[in-house]
């Protein structure tokens, strides 16, 4: 039974973060986005199946990524986010991958369940 999730990424900041998110096994990322200052992830995912780590990377424009490209992975989106200061800063997020290409997923034991 697929559903679509929501699941949080943390407040942006600081200029470049790195965010682990627990999805189950298959989930597929559609999108990202800020909801109430807090920026958003959204994926079809089968809430019967396996969570596993995925490894995610928030960077503001213009920063190191620290990142080969090799590691860099897949571009989820990039957000535009009015900050408390009431300046624009944009965000891009990436789905960090090992060096072979694959996603960088790490199962944990059990089942996990997510609301």
């Amino acid at each position: 039974m697929l559903k679509v999730y929501k699941y949080s990424l943390g407040f942006p900041g600081p200029w470049v973060y790195q965010q682990d998110v627990m999805l189950p096994e298959g989930a597929v990322v559609l999108s990202v986005d800020m909801q109430a200052h807090e920026l958003m992830l959204w994926a079809v995912v089968d809430p019967r199946l396996t969570a596993h780590q995925r490894v995610f990377m928030i960077a503001g424009t213009n920063v190191d990524l620290n990142v080969s490209a090799e590691e860099l992975g897949r571009f989820i989106g990039t957000v535009r986010h009015v900050g408390p200061d009431d300046r624009i800063y944009f965000w891009h997020v990436f789905e960090l991958v090992d060096p072979a290409g694959l996603s960088m997923t790490f199962p944990l034991p059990g089942p996990q369940e997510e609301a």
